[in-house]
């Protein structure tokens, strides 16, 4: 079944005027998300319980229904894992897996009820991770919804060191300044957790931005004795 599935994916674009109806929705908001990008914030070094999605059968009739989900971006340190069920009833949640591509159980669903697709991230160091859900039979691609999930280091008023970030989305350069005297090692990071950039600081510092790609980063400062701490910034050309 799974060599069958992969030429699915593979061959998605003819299978797209063959959607059947089903929406997607987060729990408690009945916006449809199907074929959408959504958007979440989760704490750092935690494993965060992000959404969960109702997958709304609205065919005419039973679905045997599948989740492919499909790894897009992932930082090597994170974790993702997910819970696929009918809704209302106990669902089956599967372990982690860095494999690009994971296949839940086949589930029946009747017309006019849903499953659930409750999704995790284990969350190890600040960056973002990019994942794909798509609901599929063994004939079907029936839709889908892509998450992008962002870490951030938990601020700790009393044992952290904060400073601004100015301006955010940047083109050339961006400036950074320290509050409360405070001194400490500055380093900017891509989403995949590269370092771009680092320098010792004290007081401000300018960081050029201007040959860097288009897309989000990460201004992480630490500082001996405390709490490191990290904000997001948008480079865009």
């Amino acid at each position: 079944m799974k060599n069958l599935l992969l030429g699915l994916l593979a061959t998605l674009f003819i299978l797209s005027s063959t959607f059947a109806q089903m929406t997607i929705n987060e729990y408690g908001d009945p916006t449809d998300l199907e074929g959408t990008t959504v958007y979440y914030d989760v704490t750092a070094d935690t494993t965060s319980h992000v959404v969960d999605f109702i997958v709304n059968n609205e065919t005419g009739g039973t679905e045997q229904w599948f989740i492919i989900r499909e790894i897009i971006l992932q930082p090597a340190s994170w974790g993702n894992y997910f819970c696929w069920g009918a809704f209302g009833a106990q669902g089956e949640c599967y372990p982690v897996s860095s494999d690009a591509l994971f296949y839940s159980d086949t589930i029946p669903i009747n017309d006019g009820n849903a499953g659930v697709i409750s999704v995790y991230v284990i969350a190890n160091d600040a960056g973002c991770g990019t994942y794909k859900y798509t609901v599929a039979s063994e004939s079907t691609i029936f839709g889908d919804v892509t998450i992008e999930v962002c870490s951030y280091v938990e601020l700790d008023e009393f044992n952290t060191t904060t400073f601004n970030v100015s301006p955010n989305p940047a083109n050339e350069a961006v400036s950074i300044e320290l509050l409360d005297n405070q001194i400490g090692t500055l380093k900017v990071v891509d989403l995949m957790g590269k370092n771009i950039f680092q320098e010792e600081i004290s007081g401000q510092t300018t960081v050029d931005v201007s040959d860097f790609n288009n897309g989000v980063y990460f201004v992480i400062l630490e500082s001996a004795g405390l709490k490191p701490v990290s904000k997001k910034i948008i480079v865009q050309h």
